[in-house]
C-alpha cells in the first residue's frame, strides 16, 4: 500500500509532527546512548535491527518534550486513525486490579478513559499517559524499568485529568 519500509514511514511521520528531538536508533549510534540499569547493574542498550520484525518497537529515541508533542497530536478526535488507535481492540488482562484493553500502539484503560504505552524494554521505562477527553497527558523517561514508574505516570493523568 505504502510502498516503502517502516523506517521511511516513521521518519516521514516525524518530520509532519514536527518532532524534532526525536529519531531511528542505529546500532552504530548505541555508543552515545546512556546506559539503562537493572537492580544497579549497567546493562546498556537494547536495540533492535529495523529489518526485526519488532524492529520498529525498540529504534525510536525521543524527549519527553516530543513525546508530549505526539501526545498532543492524539488529541485530534477528528483523526480517523488516531480514533482508531484509542478504540478496543482486543482485550489484554482482565480479574486482579484494573481491566486493560489493546489498542492501536496503546494499552487502554477504559475504567479511566486513559491510553497509555510503556516502552519498557528490560532496562527502560518510556511512558505517554494519556486522556483523551480531557487533553491531559504526563510522560516519565526512565533508565531503569520497574512496574511503579507505569502506575506513578497514570496516577499523574488521573490527578490533571480532575
Amino acid at each position: 500500500m505504502y510502498h516503502q519500509p517502516i523506517d521511511a514511514l516513521i521518519e516521514e511521520y516525524i518530520e509532519d509532527l514536527g518532532l524534532n528531538h526525536t529519531s531511528i536508533v542505529n546500532k552504530a549510534d548505541i555508543s552515545e546512548l546512556i546506559s539503562g540499569y537493572e537492580k544497579g547493574k549497567a546493562l546498556g542498550n537494547l536495540i533492535w535491527d529495523k529489518e526485526s520484525i519488532i524492529g520498529a518497537a525498540g529504534f525510536l529515541c525521543s524527549t519527553a518534550e516530543d513525546m508530549l508533542k505526539y501526545a498532543q497530536s492524539q488529541f485530534d478526535s477528528n483523526n480517523k486513525v488516531t480514533r482508531l488507535c484509542h478504540m478496543k481492540h482486543a482485550e489484554y488482562q482482565r480479574g486482579k486490579g484494573l481491566p486493560l484493553d489493546i489498542g492501536l500502539c496503546w494499552i487502554l484503560i477504559p475504567d479511566l478513559d486513559i491510553s497509555f504505552h510503556s516502552g519498557g524494554t528490560r532496562c527502560f521505562a518510556s511512558i505517554l499517559c494519556i486522556d483523551t477527553k480531557r487533553e491531559v497527558a504526563a510522560v516519565i523517561l526512565s533508565n531503569c524499568y520497574m512496574e511503579e514508574i507505569i502506575n506513578l505516570c497514570i496516577g499523574q493523568v488521573r490527578e490533571l485529568s480532575k
